[in-house]
């Protein structure tokens, strides 16, 4: 089975989207490919139409299983920044892209219920894909909880 999990980063750079394919279980993952997306266009729509069709084109005739999307945590208190828009809008188009090419699920999943679902806290998990992939521990720990256990896999 291969997972592949995304997560979403806006910097002053511009918007990056880490994505590593997992396969395996969560007892025992392997990393079967990581990378980064980039853009470099200017306005919004064109941001997310070109991180789309990269995405697209990435993992279109992959055999990907599942999708797992981290997402943003909620914030204690407002944030009216465009930031937190312009991740929510990405991981939209990410999430209507995994829809048309992966064969099984897709969710989205903040950090906290991705530690949930692998059963330790937020932080644990983040550690956990780190050490599977330290560039990308965010997306690494989405991925692993898109596998299943070692008992319901063999």
């Amino acid at each position: 089975m291969t997972v592949i999990g995304l997560c979403v980063v806006i910097s002053p750079k511009g918007p990056t989207v880490s994505c590593v394919l997992v396969s395996g279980d969560r007892d025992n993952p392997s990393v079967v490919d990581s990378y980064v997306l980039k853009t470099s266009a200017d306005g919004q729509a064109d941001r997310l139409v070109h991180l789309a069709q990269n995405l697209r084109s990435k993992i279109s005739g992959l055999e990907i299983e599942h999708a797992v999307i981290r997402v943003a945590d909620v914030s204690p208190k407002g944030n009216r920044s465009a930031a937190p828009r312009n991740r929510l809008l990405i991981e939209g188009a990410l999430m209507l892209v995994c829809r048309e090419q992966v064969h099984g699920s897709v969710c989205a999943r903040t950090g906290k219920e991705v530690g949930e679902v692998l059963g330790v806290p937020k932080v644990e998990a983040v550690a956990t894909g780190k050490r599977l992939v330290a560039k990308h521990a965010e997306a690494a720990a989405a991925a692993i909880s898109g596998l299943p256990t070692a008992t319901t896999s063999g």
